[in-house]
């Protein structure tokens, strides 16, 4: 485990967020993530359920409240977490046997999308699955056609401690897991870009910027190269939200992951922090300029005109 931040970094970090918040109340940015809202995509038995629990640290199941919607294809959990309301839709996958079932499950997608701000998507696949199945690859197609915010999305490799490794292969001398898990990580990202790209239509440089990650059932875990997951992939989300939505997240974290960064991680934490910042400053300069122009396009020119007339007048009665 990393070591925790001394008091001076906590102190910068925490002020950062203390100020960060101060401006989002300034500007109503608050307003933009009311409810934090997380819709999960994947297979039954495809980890979702671990990893929603993991993000919001209790267990989903038990602690929200279940509400269906107009199918059982998707099922929505209504809870608060740290003062936070939070809604997530679990979804499964589609199968490409049954086309009346899935046309249904679309639709019920395509119901929620229209009534909800979605701030988090997560596709969840087995990194211990051998291909990209049919099922997988319409799925996605599906996804996009829909409507689904690819920017707003993380594709999360789940299982990724329990990659099979053929008894030939784990039998041989200097054989070394970490190397072999990190070499079939990188072929998954590779083979789900391409799929994405290839298969799925989406442009280049969308899914470029997409985030690919494994995952564990436990944010504790180590994969098999020793490195933690939960944490890379705690930042990977803090970069895709918004300056409203980043915040939200972090309440509902309530500050307990920060103090397990390493030094590297709490670099990238500060460079996300400050984008934000940055772009809080450019939405505040963009509000001022609105605000100014509507002062001058609409206000300003009936003041001067009042202030014309008003010396006109002085002078009639002189």
């Amino acid at each position: 485990m990393a070591e925790a931040l001394d008091e001076e970094q906590e102190h910068s970090i925490q002020a950062i967020w203390k100020y960060l918040r101060k401006c989002l109340s300034q500007i109503n940015a608050s307003g933009e993530c009311g409810t934090f809202t997380i819709m999960v995509v994947g297979e039954t038995g495809s980890g979702k359920s671990c990893l929603i629990n993991n993000l919001l640290g209790q267990d989903v199941a038990e602690e929200g409240h279940k509400v269906f919607s107009q199918t059982s294809t998707v099922e929505k959990y209504e809870m608060i977490v740290n003062n936070v309301p939070v809604v997530v839709y679990d979804t499964p996958g589609l199968s490409d046997t049954d086309a009346a079932k899935d046309k249904q499950h679309i639709e019920a997608v395509k119901n929620v999308l229209k009534k909800q701000k979605i701030q988090l998507f997560i596709y969840c696949q087995k990194l211990s699955e051998n291909r990209m199945r049919n099922s997988l690859i319409l799925t996605l197609k599906q996804y996009r056609e829909i409507g689904v915010d690819w920017t707003q999305t993380i594709i999360a490799l789940t299982f990724a401690d329990s990659i099979p490794v053929p008894g030939q292969l784990r039998s041989k001398d200097g054989f070394d897991k970490g190397i072999y898990f990190a070499q079939k990580l990188e072929e998954w990202q590779k083979k789900v870009r391409c799929t994405l790209v290839e298969q799925v239509g989406l442009e280049q440089e969308v899914v470029k910027v997409i985030k690919i990650r494994p995952t564990s059932a436990d944010r504790d875990d180590d994969l098999p190269n020793g490195e933690g997951w939960y944490i890379p992939l705690w930042l990977d989300i803090l970069e895709i939200l918004t300056p409203g939505e980043m915040v939200r997240f972090l309440e509902i974290q309530n500050g307990h992951v920060i103090v397990h960064l390493d030094e590297e991680q709490k670099g990238r934490l500060m460079k996300i922090l400050q984008m934000k910042m940055e772009r809080l400053c450019n939405k505040a300069k963009k509000l001022y300029g609105d605000v100014m122009s509507f002062i001058k396009t609409t206000l300003w020119p009936w003041g001067q005109k009042t202030q014309h007339e008003k010396s006109e007048s002085k002078e009639c009665a002189d």
